[in-house]
Order: C-alpha cells, then structure tokens, then sequence
C-alpha cells in the first residue's frame, strides 16, 4: 500500500522533518527574504559593469545600418532643401555634420539606459 505522506505534503501540510520544501512553496519565502533580496542586490553590482560593453557591441553591429540610414534621410532632406533653394547645396552639409555623431551618442545614451534596466530587472524584479 503506498504512503500518504507525499499527498499529504502536496497538499499543504507540514512535510516530514527530512523533506525538502518544493521551489514553488520555498521561493514565496525566499523572494522575501532581506538575505536574499541583498544577494540579488550584489549580483546587480556584480553584473551591472556589463552593460557598457553590451552596449558597445551592439552599436558597432549596428553602426553601419545608422550610417547608412542617416546618409539616406540627409539625401533626402537635402534634395527637399535644394529644391526650395533656401539652403544652397544642403545634401553635402547635411551628410557630413557633426549632427550625425551628436544623434548616435544619444541613442547610445538611451540604449545604455535600457540595458541598464533590463540587468535591474532580471537581478532584481525578476530575481533571476
């Protein structure tokens, strides 16, 4: 005849004095731990460095695209001013300003600030 003590623990008595509690019972006590919550904190110090090399590398894949994309929209917004004759030869100004290198660092910026929050959120919210 099978033991009813694994029923009985599944559903919600106190398990034997040697058993193990499951992950699903233990991590309500453990998310709510200040141990665990600092432990968390210091794997968030720990891998937070991570985000400027992340952010690094993703803008060097990705810089190519920017260049090209931003080398397309000064065309156009120079043919545009060309053909308005407001500015006189706006495609060569705009192409090579240092507008361009002012937009990447501020998209650099706002990238770094999501990976930034992404790592708060797995170490942190998440608890991974």
């Amino acid at each position: 005849m099978p033991s009813a003590a694994p029923a009985l623990a599944r559903a919600g008595s106190r398990p034997s004095p040697g058993a193990r509690p499951r992950w699903s019972e233990q991590k309500h006590v453990c998310y709510h731990c200040p141990l665990y919550t600092e432990h968390q904190e210091y794997k968030f110090r720990y891998f937070n460095w991570l985000s400027f090399p992340i952010t690094a590398t993703v803008v060097a894949l990705v810089f190519h695209l920017f260049d090209s994309g931003y080398s397309f929209a000064a065309q156009h917004v120079g043919k545009v001013l060309n053909s308005s004759a407001a500015v006189p030869d706006a495609t060569t100004a705009a192409q090579h300003s240092p507008f361009e290198w002012i937009v990447l660092g501020i998209l650099t910026l706002l990238l770094w600030s999501y990976i930034v929050s992404l790592i708060d959120k797995v170490f942190l919210k998440w608890k991974l």
